[in-house]
């Protein structure tokens, strides 16, 4: 074991896989698709409603990823935002807020924690994003019509995201439409930046000095860049495709749960910070969160 290995920032590097166990079978899933990242597979999502039905507003939540947000919004003009307690987990959306019949509502599941109650009657079409609860007690259990996550940030792939419909979903329709797909080419964006986020894993995977971590650091920020800048949807390579399959399933929840055990009695709320817990969920991390700037510089 290399003692010297320096570590930075969250991404993953290269890691062996033989370690881990098949979570389930994928029956929650109902159909889905790979896609490579979780923003193309939330665009998949919406373009696949808005083909079957006129959308008037597309409403994300406010607190949300801001380079999601801005990336949405530069594809669509018909975005809202709602309020909701990121650090409540039983917090539910206001669904008075919304028009019933011509909205499209995306709902995160925060920190794996969240459990989302779906309204009786009618509603809009609503599309759950399990990007930071992907297996989470509130993924294999959802009732949205649609859902998406961004695997990448679960398991150690270089890029990779998936789209389904949920097993207990009454959303009716073809989950498959090739026409959204951009024609596939061997020179596509998602393959040079998957080489080079795969290039940056291996060079954290044994990086020992800090002109590594640099390279490590440089080299990802190009692969993400690359991500950023792409608003089409590029269908997965075979290669790519197997890559997904092997880890998709793969159990990080009880690595997660055994570190949240042990950390949890070394952790105490603040005046800064509340510790979020959930006995019947699995945290999607150890995460430090501040509200305001100031706070996280006292």
């Amino acid at each position: 074991m290399n003692t010297n290995i320096l570590g930075y920032g969250s991404f993953f590097p290269s890691v062996d896989h033989s370690d881990f166990e098949e979570k389930t079978t994928p029956d929650f899933l109902g159909e889905f698709l790979f896609f490579y990242a979780g923003r193309p597979a939330m665009k998949y999502a919406i373009d696949l409603i808005s083909a079957t039905k006129k959308i008037k507003t597309i409403w994300l939540p406010e607190y949300y990823c801001s380079f999601v947000k801005d990336w949405l919004s530069n594809i669509y003009s018909t975005i809202s935002y709602y309020e909701i307690d990121p650090f409540n987990t039983a917090a539910q959306p206001d669904w008075s807020l919304f028009n019933n019949e011509k909205d499209l509502v995306i709902v995160n599941n925060y920190w794996g924690l969240k459990k989302l109650i779906v309204p009786k009657g009618a509603r809009p079409v609503i599309v759950e994003d399990h990007s930071h609860g992907w297996l989470s007690k509130g993924c294999v259990t959802s009732e949205a019509d649609l859902c998406i996550a961004s695997l990448r940030k679960t398991v150690p792939i270089p890029l990779g995201g998936i789209f389904w419909k949920p097993k207990n979903s009454t959303w009716k329709g073809d989950l498959y439409n090739p026409s959204l797909f951009t024609t596939p080419t061997k020179l596509a964006p998602m393959n040079a930046a998957w080489d080079l986020m795969q290039g940056a894993m291996e060079i954290k995977a044994k990086r020992s000095t800090k002109n590594e971590s640099k390279a490590f650091l440089e080299q990802y920020a190009a692969g993400e860049e690359m991500v950023r800048q792409n608003f089409e949807i590029h269908p997965v390579t075979l290669e790519h495709k197997k890559v997904l399959q092997h880890w998709y399933l793969k159990d990080t929840g009880s690595y997660k749960r055994k570190n949240i055990d042990y950390s949890t009695p070394f952790i105490a709320a603040s005046k800064y910070f509340k510790v979020l817990d959930n006995k019947e969920y699995t945290p999607f991390g150890l995460l430090l969160l501040f509200k305001e700037e100031q706070d996280l510089k006292a």
